[in-house]
């Protein structure tokens, strides 16, 4: 990066076995940097049942080291005192990795503690990767204090409610604070710290990128036998699948079958139960797949759908443009900012419910969808215009060079 090339240390917090957008990201990351001529160290902060050592392994052009969390992680992560104490314990395990002046690109807000501790003993650069709202996720986890902010919100009350009250996660506003430089991934996430009071000359907009298919993207669009539609995500309420399945519903009624596939994580109980209430529909639950199998899945679809009611930069909103998918997507928070209405994709309207719950018009998914179905000449257009988009915005070049931009800048606007 620099003629003094300096160490690069990215960093997340993770569950062995589990797959993230951090995950995706950091996976792509380390691949594109492996022509970048500088030194790269992956800390994986590990909550694995399994393993209470630290690991080190060296990959072809980075060192891989993976901590152990302790097996209270909800009890770790809710208080800062226990983090701080965490960190005091296994730093010296790990002290070695670091050096004065070194990168800290942080993908878990609640590493600041760490990044505090090197800058505390011997300096460094400190950036924070925000991959999400951290509060939208309440819709997951905590639906009443999500309903609560999100109410405020709409009714244009932000003003009412302290700055505090959209902090969830212990030392959220220290990583804000302390850390260097920002990166988000959407506008979005950029006006939630504006609104928070953080500087934004510190803050990045960098929207995920993914290095496009080794294969040519070839589609005809005409439709399958019984059309596939493709829905690419887990049952987590937030990803919209019980309202997608009842869109599929309503195609038939009109007059319209479709196969729905899920690719994604789905709980049997919830599988089962979708399956004894809907006996009648093609619903083909696939599971979690490999990278090469869910490229396959987005060859062979007819149309993509996506029905999020709380988004960033959607890995599989990339890979459904990369593919030239014509498009159906609710037009939440990031996703809003990744399609154009009529023309790169067809976009669903996001409401809040009396419960402050967000929501949306299943008959307006319904219509988009039967409004694919009919024209080929628009799934053309818009899979067409989708595929072009990704080219311009979510090309895995246009990401490096911007990231790499950001790493140029802190090393020149911060001190050794």
């Amino acid at each position: 990066m620099t003629s003094k090339n300096p160490l690069l240390i990215l960093a997340e917090m993770a569950t062995s076995g589990a797959t993230t957008g951090v995950n995706r990201y950091l996976s792509q990351w380390l691949g594109a940097l492996a022509n970048a001529q500088t030194r790269i160290i992956y800390l994986r902060f590990e909550s694995n049942r399994f393993n209470y050592l630290v690991h080190r392994k060296q990959k072809q052009h980075y060192l891989e080291v993976t901590i152990p969390l302790p097996e209270a992680v909800p009890t770790l992560v809710g208080r800062q005192s226990r983090m701080q104490q965490y960190m005091e314990v296994i730093f010296p395990s790990i002290q070695d990795c670091f050096e004065e002046g070194c990168i800290l690109h942080l993908h878990t807000i609640n590493l600041i503690d760490l990044a505090l501790h090197v800058r505390k003993r011997m300096g460094c650069h400190v950036i924070m990767h925000l991959h999400c709202i951290p509060w939208k996720n309440l819709y997951n986890s905590n639906r009443e204090r999500f309903a609560f902010l999100q109410r405020k919100v709409t009714q244009h009350q932000k003003a009412r409610l302290s700055k505090a009250e959209f902090y969830v996660i212990s030392n959220e506003q220290e990583a804000y604070e302390h850390a260097d430089e920002i990166i988000c991934v959407t506008h979005s996430g950029q006006a939630f710290l504006e609104q928070q009071g953080i500087d934004n000359r510190k803050i990045s907009v960098i929207y995920n990128g993914l290095p496009d298919s080794p294969t040519p993207i070839r589609r005809n669009y005409q439709l399958s036998p019984l059309p596939k539609v493709l829905f690419v995500g887990s049952a987590h309420q937030s990803k919209g699948l019980s309202f997608v399945i009842k869109a599929i519903d309503q195609l038939q009624k009109y007059g319209y079958p479709v196969e729905l596939i899920i690719a994604g994580r789905v709980r049997p109980q919830h599988k089962a139960q979708w399956q004894e209430e809907f006996p009648h529909l093609h619903l083909d639950f696939k599971g979690n797949l490999p990278y090469e199998e869910l490229c396959v899945l987005y060859s062979e679809a007819d149309i993509g759908v996506i029905a999020s009611l709380q988004e960033q930069c959607s890995y599989a909103a990339i890979e459904m443009m990369m593919h030239a998918l014509p498009i159906v997507s609710t037009a939440v928070d990031g996703l809003g900012e990744m399609f154009t209405h009529e023309q790169d994709a067809l976009l669903t309207d996001v409401d809040v419910n009396e419960d402050g719950m967000l929501t949306f018009d299943v008959n307006q998914l319904t219509t988009h969808l039967i409004r694919l179905l009919h024209d080929r000449n628009l799934r053309q257009r818009i899979g067409h215009a989708a595929r072009q988009r990704y080219l311009q915005q979510f090309s895995m070049a246009a990401m490096y060079r911007q990231t790499l931009q950001v790493y140029h800048q802190i090393l020149k606007s911060c001190p050794e």
